[in-house]
């Protein structure tokens, strides 16, 4: 029996078997055990700090209901502030209307000529006068105390006269029926709000004569009044009869939906110059 394959030629190396390699020694096993161990002692470690940090950030029942606390007190308060800005509107509206109340109080003894031909060189109070006699032809002369150009001085301008006489001025106004055709507009001077009011009152009062060619209807200062019923038009408030929304009222009067017909309005007033739409008489 021959030996050879038992021994080992010297300066050459055995070739080891698999189970006698480094890796499944014994010893390197126990040394990657350990290295494994450390590892998820380790990934542990980090995770328990990570949850500490985060559970450190949360917000603990007492912070819960302090927060609650304060956030019913400022729901308090903001009702409270919501309470004070409408009640400061109303109050603010109610000042401006006052305001524009003194103003129309302090024009009501002007009244504004248009359709006049004139050089801008003219005496306008001696054209009012004229115009009074011999074109209204009110019973007496009227007294001017004064009168100049409305806006840019130029040529057949409108014309805007203190007429310190009421008796004077209700003669005017009442001979004003006579110049429909005619192209000549006399009316009353009002503060800006009450223009525009006037204004959107008299163009719903053409409105209503189109559908309702028999309804009464008049307009008297800042108001229309329609069957004995007085509708105001303020920029705050909207279309109103008395107390309650005009709009509705407007609907069981003429017994048809005028909502559409008051927006239009609005819109139309809003995109024309006031001081041109008020070309009408009283």
């Amino acid at each position: 029996m021959s030996m050879n394959k038992y021994l080992t030629v010297r300066g050459e190396k055995r070739e080891r078997g698999e189970s006698e390699s480094p890796e499944n020694s014994p010893v390197t096993k126990k040394g990657c055990d350990i290295k494994n161990d450390e590892l998820l002692r380790s990934i542990e470690t980090t995770i328990e700090k990570l949850l500490d940090r985060k559970l450190k950030e949360l917000a603990t029942k007492e912070d819960v209901s302090g927060i609650t606390k304060t956030l019913n007190t400022l729901t308090l308060e903001n009702d409270l502030l919501k309470k004070d800005v409408q009640r400061l509107k109303a109050e603010n509206i109610r000042v401006l209307n006052r305001l524009d109340r003194y103003e129309d109080r302090s024009r009501r003894n002007n009244l504004i000529f248009r359709g006049m031909k004139f050089n801008s060189n003219e005496d306008c109070r001696e054209k009012v006068k004229d115009f009074c006699e011999n074109v209204l032809k009110c019973d007496k002369q009227v007294h001017v105390n004064r009168a100049h150009i409305l806006g840019k001085k130029r040529d057949n301008a409108p014309i805007i006269a203190h007429i310190p006489q009421d008796h004077d001025i209700n003669s005017i106004m009442d001979k004003t029926k006579n110049l429909k055709g005619t192209g000549f507009v006399v009316h009353k001077d009002y503060s800006r709000a009450t223009r525009v009011q006037r204004n959107r009152l008299y163009l719903l009062k053409k409105e209503i004569m189109k559908s309702d060619s028999v309804r009464s209807s008049t307009l008297k200062g800042d108001q229309l009044v329609i069957d004995g019923q007085y509708f105001t038009w303020r920029e705050e408030e909207g279309l109103r009869c008395g107390g309650e929304c005009g709009v509705e009222k407007l609907n069981n009067i003429l017994k048809i939906d005028c909502s559409e017909m008051v927006k239009n309005i609005k819109k139309k007033d809003e995109k024309s110059n006031i001081e041109s739409n008020e070309q009408f008489n009283e």
